[in-house]
């Protein structure tokens, strides 16, 4: 897939789907690794908390965990897809802007990243 440097330009060639389930599957990788991390942070404070919480504020934090594992479930079965779709198999995102604008997005998109200050506030209440 052509690496777009603007991921706002649709992607306006046709695109292996092999090399797309590649691309969703490093998505859906990257996602359960930042799954993982808030995890991590939840454990962190839930620990500091000064009263154990109740059973089912427990049942609800292992949703997090739930997430994860349907997140590396998914990333496995992108990387299945991928190998062993015909090496053929095309999408055309040239009759579907929709399509052609979330392509562009797929293939002009890093590793998730922290978000700065600058690019948006988190408020705990």
């Amino acid at each position: 897939m052509h690496r777009s440097s603007d991921p706002d330009t649709p992607v306006a060639e046709p695109v292996a789907l092999a090399g797309l389930l590649a691309r969703v599957h490093g998505e859906l990788l990257d996602l359960g690794r930042c799954a993982d991390d808030l995890q991590a942070v939840i454990g962190a404070i839930v620990a500091g908390l000064p009263a154990r919480l109740d059973a089912s504020a427990l049942v609800q934090l292992q949703a997090a965990d739930a997430l994860s594992q349907r997140l590396d479930r998914l990333a496995q079965l992108a990387d299945i897809l991928g190998a062993r779709v015909p090496t053929a198999w095309t999408v055309d995102p040239r009759a579907d802007a929709d399509l052609a604008h979330a392509l562009s997005r797929l293939a002009g998109g890093a590793p998730a990243q922290p978000v700065t200050e600058a690019e948006g506030q988190c408020e705990f209440f």
